[in-house]
């Protein structure tokens, strides 16, 4: 599997993830934690990870991220291989650590 550069927020200012989860690190920016979702993009059928989620709406379950992307979290949380694969590849670039899985603290399934 490759990994490659993301389009720019002009290109791609939106997306919708499906097979979501959301992780949260140590490392990535500095002490202070962050969370991101790691998931399957519609479309394009590929792994995803974001930056980190700066706001969350679990009404529209819609989250904005340090990037200024918006993620729209569709159907139920869940697993995406390819989605994990990315986020290895990113905890590693990024000498992430303190990786916990926190889904269901921040959004409740439908």
């Amino acid at each position: 599997m490759s990994i490659w550069k993301v389009e720019s927020i002009e290109n791609e200012p939106s997306l919708r993830l499906r097979d979501w989860r959301v992780y949260e690190v140590l490392g990535v920016y500095g002490d202070e934690p962050s969370r991101h979702f790691v998931a399957t993009q519609f479309g394009s059928q590929s792994g995803r990870v974001s930056s980190g989620i700066a706001t969350y709406d679990s009404a529209a379950r819609k989250g904005v991220t340090q990037s200024g992307r918006v993620y729209e979290l569709v159907g139920r949380s869940g697993w995406s291989s390819d989605g994990e694969y990315v986020w290895n590849a990113y905890c590693r670039l990024n000498s992430a650590r303190g990786v916990r899985d926190v889904t269901a603290s921040l959004v409740a399934s439908p």
